[in-house]
């Protein structure tokens, strides 16, 4: 506990002694930084859950699916013999007054055997079909039976549906004889006048083909077997393993559907009743893991890009913080120096911006109240330039992260991939290296990639078309003049989000003013609204034409009174919005106007 208390009070008297610089710094970083880990630990372990319930869920449809061929299968097999038990030729042969000749047995065997095939032989799923009478003979539909005593009683002691055993039987292939493995299907042959009992039936299917029923396709990456409430291997896509003891027991399975694990794969499973059995899906953990994987390494990605994006502002907003207190200083110290040329810009109206201007006015009044009066109009216009230009509405980019989350956890690795390009080119054009000042061309390329991000947020409801010659992509533009009227187009003229919305830029040069035109066949405004939308007045609603009023009032401060927006508009016609900007090169070397 000393040692603990030691190590506080020195990083605590470390932390104090740092400048004020270091300080806001160091707190911003550390609180940011620990919001950003939180929210990533949070979402990656939500996802985490997400994904394997996603998985989970397909399988059991899959299960489902296997289920339902199967209960066709045994819907069909049941069909065949309640019409080989009812049939008149098989009664016959089966009807007895008398202990029958060996003639007799002859005869009945190919009788009953090609009555059977002509029955079943529409439907080849069915491996062999053996009828036992009363007397203790077993015929069969064309196949050899191995032991006809043991076969007669055990088809006498056998009812409805029986899982996978070894047939009693073998059938004839190229170089030999083979003995099945089959599920099966004991019925009693009764007399359909008296009722008395003639004998039993049992339809053989098989385990081959109940395997195929729940065989993966040849994208799926998973393996299905049924398991016996017995504990036994009853299908499986490896014969060699039937009966064998599978990778889990019945005594680990709880409930009639779930899911369980071990160390490298997910069981999901289901009961099934009428063979006895559980259907399960194995799916190899890996599987999972790689989208999990790629999940991760997406978030980490993004907390990486975050944290980068954190500490960059939280450098300028110490260094604004900051900026003044020193400035402060260094003017103090010159004017111990005697030099009473010294002023303070201030840019905010926190204490420090208030210390800083009584600093200036006390100064200026000694020496200077003209050249304070100019510097201050200066100022105040750079400082509304900039507040302007920091309304652009933050949260277009919280939507959109959220949409690259839901492509990400949907798997839609295609639009995921647009998304985050145009993301990443648009913000690229936002910064622009700090100028408030563009050329036309990257200001076309933003609003493009900000209509790209826009139409799969909006699932592609609307369309787009730039239309300007190649000779004005050098013209000059304030950065984000065409971002907030296209989001004002998108938010306010498809609000009803239904397909055939179309947005054209175009242009139009007259004399030294540059016309930009952004239309749009939305839901259009009145007149009303139209005429107030650019100017303060008290009718203006502030939620419909904030983004444009901030266009218009940047472009006025900074070409003057000439230039700016135009709105033109009908309900039910769509609107127009005319942008007119000076006709003038911009600047590569210097990144302004020339």
């Amino acid at each position: 506990m000393k040692l603990l208390s030691t190590i506080r009070r020195n990083c605590l008297s470390s932390f104090m002694n740092q400048s004020i610089k270091v300080k806001i710094l160091s707190s911003m970083l550390a609180l940011s930084i620990c919001m950003i880990l939180a929210h990533m630990v949070i979402s990656i372990t939500y996802s985490y859950r997400s994904i394997l319930d996603s998985f989970v869920q397909s399988s059991l449809q899959d299960i489902s699916s296997a289920q339902n061929n199967a209960d066709n299968l045994l819907s069909i097999v049941e069909n065949y013999s309640i019409i080989l038990a009812t049939d008149n030729t098989i009664q016959t042969a089966l009807t007895y007054h008398a202990e029958p000749t060996d003639s007799e047995l002859s005869v009945n065997e190919i009788l009953l055997r090609n009555q059977i095939n002509n029955i079943i032989g529409t439907f080849p799923r069915i491996n062999a079909v053996l009828i036992c009478d009363v007397k203790g003979h077993v015929y069969d539909s064309g196949v050899t039976i191995l032991s006809p005593e043991d076969t007669w009683q055990e088809l006498t002691a056998a009812k409805g549906w029986k899982s996978t055993a070894p047939a009693p039987y073998s059938i004839s292939v190229i170089g030999g004889y083979t003995r099945p493995n089959v599920i099966s299907y004991t019925c009693p042959v009764l007399n359909w006048r008296s009722g008395a009992p003639l004998g039993y039936l049992t339809i053989f299917v098989d385990e081959a083909y109940v395997q195929s029923l729940c065989s993966p396709g040849e994208n799926d990456d998973y393996h299905m077997f049924l398991l016996s409430f017995g504990d036994a291997l009853i299908s499986t896509s490896d014969s060699s393993e039937l009966y064998g003891k599978a990778p889990v027991s019945v005594s680990q399975l709880g409930g009639s559907a779930d899911y369980i694990s071990d160390r490298e794969n997910y069981y999901i499973y289901k009961q099934y009743p009428p063979l006895q059995c559980y259907f399960v899906k194995e799916i190899s953990k890996s599987v999972i893991q790689n989208t999990i994987h790629y999940m991760e390494l997406f978030m980490i990605t993004i907390g990486a890009i975050l944290i980068a994006v954190t500490v960059f502002i939280s450098i300028l907003i110490a260094r604004h913080l900051t900026h003044d207190i020193f400035r402060l200083s260094n003017a103090a110290e010159q004017i111990k120096n005697g030099n009473w040329d010294v002023r303070i810009e201030c840019t905010s109206h926190d204490e420090i911006g208030r210390l800083a201007q009584k600093f200036n006015s006390m100064i200026e009044e000694i020496k200077y109240t003209t050249n304070r009066l100019m510097a201050e109009q200066q100022s105040k216009r750079e400082y509304q330039l900039e507040l302007l230009n920091q309304q652009i509405n933050p949260h277009f980019l919280y939507n959109t992260l959220d949409n690259v989350c839901s492509l990400a956890a949907l798997g839609y690795s295609d639009e995921l991939t647009g998304l985050v390009n145009n993301l990443s080119s648009f913000y690229r054009g936002v910064l622009s290296k700090g100028s408030h000042i563009i050329s036309l061309k990257q200001e076309l390329n933003i609003a493009a990639s900000y209509l790209k991000i826009m139409q799969t947020r909006y699932y592609n409801t609307f369309s787009f078309r730039i239309d300007i010659p190649e000779e004005l992509m050098e013209n000059s533009i304030l950065r984000l003049t065409l971002q907030p009227i296209l989001e004002n187009a998108i938010y306010h003229g498809f609000k009803d989000h239904l397909p055939g919305g179309e947005i054209l830029i175009s242009s139009q040069v007259v004399q030294d003013t540059v016309y930009l035109y952004v239309e749009d066949n939305g839901t259009g405004m009145d007149a009303e609204l139209v005429e107030t939308l650019l100017t303060d007045s008290k009718r203006s609603d502030p939620k419909e034409g904030f983004a444009l009023k901030n266009v218009h009032n940047r472009l006025e401060l900074y070409y003057g009174a000439d230039y700016g927006l135009k709105v033109e508009s009908q309900p039910g016609h769509g609107t127009r919005i005319r942008v007119a900007v000076p006709h003038c090169l911009w600047n590569r070397a210097g990144g302004g106007p020339h």
